[in-house]
């Protein structure tokens, strides 16, 4: 099983050279407020596409070009399940959240995480477009998928091929 946590841009494992860049590019919104609660998915590698297709769609994003994450297990820090209201039954079901009393607890946990993804035990998970457009056209017609599309985007509609 993984527990990652969805990067906002593809790059930040490779490009974050320190645990306070990490934090700053993963953990902080955009007014520089801590993310105290930061959202996890709990899934077998094998799901890896799904979530990020369902996690961009139900966001609401733009579909995603490729996206990546990290693997937080090996931080053996607690985590709790907590469902969301999205459309999608498998991340509502495998979504979770790590909670930390504050900003100083949330910095011990990324430079945990960033020294174990520089020690190689945390690891990152990355998908390319193709891989998630492909899984996105081929349950376009799915329940789920067709009552998103449905009132989703152009832009949305397009990359599903309908």
């Amino acid at each position: 099983m993984l527990l990652f946590r969805v990067f906002y841009s593809f790059n930040t494992a490779d490009t974050a050279p320190d645990a306070q860049s990490l934090y700053d590019a993963e953990f902080e919104d955009r007014n520089g407020i801590p993310d105290l609660e930061p959202s996890l998915y709990e899934v077998h590698q094998g799901a890896v596409v799904q979530t990020f297709a369902e996690h961009a769609a139900a966001a609401p994003m733009d579909p995603p070009r490729k996206k990546s994450g990290i693997d937080v297990r090996s931080t053996e820090e607690r985590y709790y399940p907590e469902e969301t209201g999205a459309v999608f039954h498998h991340i509502r079901t495998a979504h979770r959240v790590l909670r930390f009393s504050d900003a100083a607890a949330l910095r011990a946990f990324v430079g945990r995480l960033h020294e174990l993804k520089e020690s190689g035990v945390a690891k990152c998970v990355r998908v390319e477009k193709k891989d998630i457009r492909e899984y996105v056209k081929l349950h376009a017609n799915d329940g789920e998928w067709s009552l998103f599309l449905a009132s989703a985007s152009e832009e949305w509609r397009k990359y599903a091929g309908v």
